[in-house]
């Protein structure tokens, strides 16, 4: 998987960390299987660790959190 950026495909990647996190797997054992399973510039380890932090503190939602900042200007149209 070359291109994360749909979000169905970060869906994915948070259901499979949040599984494994239930599976009481280690940031790191989570990481490589990820990485393993959809190359290794799928997410960098410290995001990993973030969202497994998250699980263990009752995050339900798949999806990444929406953030603060400059809104991106790229759009179909652009491209």
């Amino acid at each position: 998987m070359k291109n994360l950026s749909e979000n169905s495909a970060i869906c994915e990647i948070g259901a499979v960390m949040r599984f494994m996190n239930a599976k009481n797997r280690t940031a790191a054992e989570i990481y490589g299987k990820c990485c393993d399973i959809y190359g290794p510039n799928v997410m960098n380890v410290g995001k990993v660790r973030q969202w497994v932090r998250q699980y263990k503190d009752s995050r339900t939602n798949l999806h990444d959190e929406d953030r603060s900042g400059r809104p991106s200007v790229v759009n179909a149209e652009l491209v």
